[in-house]
């Protein structure tokens, strides 16, 4: 009875990941059809190609930062949710074979016309949330941007994860961005799930990596949209690694600027120089107290030379100032001796107002769709954020965490029905006013 009830729910699984696949396919495909580079950049509405593929810029390195972790030698790369190709065309540099899949035929299409060019670059539309296509411990590199944060089942990209993690050879690296942080509840309401996608937290990204047995080298961006990991896959001909606890070469800010690092803001972490670790560390095996609170290990590097491994760690909440031992333990194992950080008390910061964009257009300063996103940094409370344009005030402003460790906010709101022309932005924050930002609205707000 038990196994009749099991199959039932594996068949009851796989119907709804197909509904949901169908429904991903025809609305990306209805995107494609009618703006690609729009949907796929999220800036200006009906781009040149041009300038659309320049939009991967800002995008590469986040990818390139961990090339430096694959041998020499021939490479094979595999992108998940390539779209029109804007990622896989400067990624091509970088590998002697390159392959892309995605769920929209009509995406399908355009990067292969995009990257006609490129005999090595190979693109493929997937039926479902798999990878079936490509063989077991294929590919040295595979990446996947914007793309799992659309989809609206928890399950489905937890299943193209395992896929990566398949595909993957031994040694490999995959980097992948997931987001990280609920949508907007704006978000929600006015746009379909295959926009607004799921969302995964630290302990999900944790149960994922220790449930496929892979080492997690690298978080960012945790509890924002924008949250990357990246993970290896062990590689049993390394064997057992040194024997003894490891060494603390040294302590250093992570920022490399000064000799000592502040409470928090976005400098509060350290590096630490380790030795005699196994090259398959993970930041799971790790553990790095400040006297004897618990920091948050967020980087391990390759191996550097006789520096041995760099490995970054974020300073606890609530530290005191002055000088911190730092103890590092290595799969329960303490480091030889500990380290030594001075931590300085934070500089006052007062809020700023760092960016500002078209609420759909987001590389424009102009606005054009009658709604506004506005980053600040430096803000305890963004509860107290109140807009103003030209007087009026703006309601229903929501905001999302862009940065925890600054803290920064970016808000979201519509505007009152305005003229074109230039106007006047005033924020307040409790009791206090910033300085007002020149807006310029470019037609008609509705």
């Amino acid at each position: 009875m038990a196994k009749f009830f099991s199959r039932t729910l594996h068949k009851r699984r796989s119907i709804i990941e197909e509904m949901i696949t169908d429904q991903m396919r025809a609305d990306w495909d209805r995107r494609a059809a009618e703006d690609a580079y729009f949907y796929v950049a999220f800036a200006e509405r009906k781009q040149t190609r041009e300038a659309f593929l320049a939009t991967a810029a800002e995008n590469l390195g986040i990818f390139e930062a961990d090339l430096a972790r694959l041998p020499a030698g021939e490479k094979r790369a595999l992108e998940v949710g390539c779209g029109p190709g804007r990622l896989m065309l400067p990624m091509s540099r970088h590998f002697t074979e390159i392959h892309g899949v995605d769920i929209s035929g009509e995406m399908v299409k355009l990067a292969r016309e995009n990257l006609a060019d490129v005999p090595h670059a190979h693109v493929q539309q997937t039926e479902g949330s798999d990878l079936r296509m490509f063989s077991a411990n294929l590919f040295d590199f595979v990446y996947s941007y914007a793309v799992f944060q659309h989809i609206p089942s928890r399950e489905v990209v937890l299943s193209y994860l395992r896929e990566i993690a398949r595909v993957l050879k031994p040694g490999g690296i995959s980097c992948v961005q997931l987001r990280g942080a609920a949508p907007l509840p704006s978000e929600i309401t006015s746009q379909p799930p295959t926009w607004t996608g799921c969302y995964f937290n630290w302990d999900d990204v944790r149960t994922f990596v220790q449930a496929q047995a892979l080492q997690l080298v690298w978080i960012r961006g945790l509890d924002t949209q924008y949250m990357v990991m990246t993970v290896r896959k062990p590689d049993p001909s390394e064997g057992p690694g040194r024997t003894g606890p490891c060494v603390i070469g040294a302590v250093t800010p992570a920022s490399g600027q000064d000799a000592t690092v502040p409470q928090t803001g976005r400098g509060s972490a350290v590096a630490l120089w380790l030795d005699n670790v196994h090259p398959g560390l993970s930041l799971l095996d790790l553990q790095v107290k400040f006297n004897g609170q618990a920091g948050f290990p967020c980087y391990v590097s390759p191996r550097m030379g006789e520096a041995g491994y760099q490995v970054n760690a974020l300073l606890p909440k609530g530290i005191a100032s002055g000088i911190a031992n730092v103890e590092v333990l290595v799969r329960n194992t303490p480091a030889s001796s500990p380290g030594k950080i001075e931590v300085t008390p934070t500089p006052t910061l007062q809020p700023a107002i760092v960016a500002f964009a078209d609420g759909l257009d987001l590389v424009s300063r102009k606005i054009r769709s009658g709604a506004m996103k506005v980053t600040i940094d430096n803000l305890d409370n963004p509860k107290d954020v109140r807009f103003h344009v030209d007087g009026q005030r703006v309601s229903a402003a929501e905001f999302v965490c862009v940065d925890p460790l600054v803290p920064s906010y970016q808000f979201a709101f519509e505007l009152p029905r305005l003229a074109a022309g230039a106007h006047t932005l005033t924020t307040r924050i409790g009791t206090a006013d910033l300085p007002p930002v020149q807006i310029e609205i470019e037609k008609m707000a509705k």
